[in-house]
Formats: structure tokens, sequence, C-alpha cells
């Protein structure tokens, strides 16, 4: 009974070998796109995508790499810091431009230098403490173990105007032309142009 057993097993293991070394190259070409299609479709099904709202900066991206490699979430990670970096960058320039717009005081522009570089310098230092918010990968899906991995991060608004609010009354020279009210006005200004608007 066991000998039968035994048979039939093998038999089936050998008809299955023969089977795959059997694949036409068409046969062969339509697996390798169904492969492709898993993946895509776990891709598609897995992104970390969301965006700015009236509450939150956001950057996310993806990288392919390989599967357990322990340096490829880091250097995702690392990526999304920058993309998000370069963009608050910008709203720091902005918040500043628009709170000396409003202000009638000689030099200006040395103290708006010290406003936006003591803020800068603290929102980078806060970008640089972002961890992920969001993290998602394909599966493996060949012999050599290649996944996609998508990362997301967020910070939220009012934590951003708190880190400027503390650099700029930390720096001595900062917060000489320093309004605490007028400041906040011209940050939530500039944080409500990035809402969507309403037709």
């Amino acid at each position: 009974m066991k000998t039968i057993k035994i048979v039939t097993v093998l038999t089936v293991l050998i008809c299955s070998m023969l089977a795959v070394k059997a694949q036409t190259p068409q046969e062969k070409r339509l697996a390798e796109l169904q492969a492709r299609q898993q993946l895509d479709k776990g891709a598609y099904e897995t992104q970390c995508t969301i965006y700015d709202d009236d509450q939150w900066y956001t950057a996310f991206n993806q990288k392919l790499g390989e599967e357990g490699d322990p340096q490829l979430a880091n250097s995702l990670l690392r990526t999304c810091q920058e993309q998000l970096r370069n963009k608050l960058a910008g709203k720091v320039q902005q918040i500043t431009t628009a709170y000396f717009d409003q202000m009638d005081i000689n030099g200006k522009s040395s103290a708006a230098e010290h406003i936006e570089g003591a803020s800068q310098i603290a929102v980078e230092q806060f970008i640089n403490e972002t961890r992920e918010y969001c993290r998602k990968q394909t599966i493996s899906y060949d012999h050599e173990g290649k996944i996609v991995l998508y990362m997301a991060i967020r910070v939220k608004k009012s934590d951003i105007l708190q880190v400027m609010d503390e650099a700029i009354k930390n720096d001595s020279e900062a917060k000489v032309r320093y309004n605490e009210k007028k400041f906040r006005e011209s940050a939530f200004k500039v944080f409500n142009e990035d809402k969507p608007q309403n037709d």
C-alpha cells in the first residue's frame, strides 16, 4: 500500500516537472505578464498616497528594492523627509514675507533674515525627527525577491507653527522684531491658501 502511494506521488511530481519544462516561450511570457499584473495590482492596492489638507503637510514616495533590506526603509524615509523639507522651506519663506508685509519698521530685510533663518533651522530639525505615517509593500514577485516599498510622512501645521514660534523667541536677534499675534495671523493666512477652493 505504501509503495503504491509513493509511486503515485512520484508520478505526479514527475508529470508536474515535465509540464513546467514543456512550457512554450509564449506560455512563459504569459506567466511573466500575469506575475507583473499581480505586482501592479498589489502596488495599486497598497500605496501610501496622502495629500496636504487643512491640518497636515505630507510627503509620500516609493522605492524598488530587495525584500528584507534594512536600508530600504531608511532610505525611503530620508527621501520623504527631503520632499517635506523642500515643501516647508517655501512655506516658511511665505510666512515671513506675509509677516513683514504688514509691519511698518526700519531694517525689514535684516529682521526678516533672522526670523526666517531661525524658523528654517527649527523646521528642518523637526522634519528630521518625523517617522513614517504609512508603510506598505508589494509581495515579492520574482526569484530575486524584489518588492516595491511605499511610505508617507506627515506633520501637523499647528506643530510647525509652534516650532517656529519657539525658535524665534529663543533667538536673541529674531525676537527683537517679533510680534507673535501678527506672526500667527501670517502663518494661518499661508496655511489657509492650501485649502481647496469650493466652486
